[in-house]
């Protein structure tokens, strides 16, 4: 499942889009728990802020919506980083993984904890 970061970091005026993504990581966690006796697992991954032509005008915004900045690793992530992110979880090295979220941020999540 691909849920995002703002699942547990929400911003203002992303209420609705926090919601739904916090919805789909509980889901995760029900349907990984639900089909591990099957050897299906489910997971989720929590992409912060990534570089696509559609975040590109947020992150150089002044008003409304604007995306995080870098990352404390120091840049957003790349497509790439995401898709890694996602072999990793299909491969066999990641059999006993099933119901988690992980999230794939370059460590904002981590700084930000309260």
């Amino acid at each position: 499942m691909m849920a995002s970061i703002a699942a547990t970091r929400p911003k203002v005026n992303g209420g609705v889009y926090a919601a739904t993504k916090a919805a789909l990581v509980q889901l995760t966690r029900v349907l990984g728990v639900e089909l591990a006796p099957e050897g299906i697992r489910v997971n989720a991954l929590g992409p912060g802020t990534v570089d696509t032509p559609m975040i590109r005008p947020a992150l150089y915004a002044t008003e409304g919506y604007r995306a995080s900045g870098p990352a404390p690793v120091g840049r957003i992530a790349q497509p790439a980083d995401i898709s890694a992110a996602v072999k990793l979880l299909l491969s066999g090295e990641a059999e006993f993984i099933t119901g988690t979220f992980l999230p794939v941020d370059g460590g904002t999540s981590a700084a930000f904890e309260s």
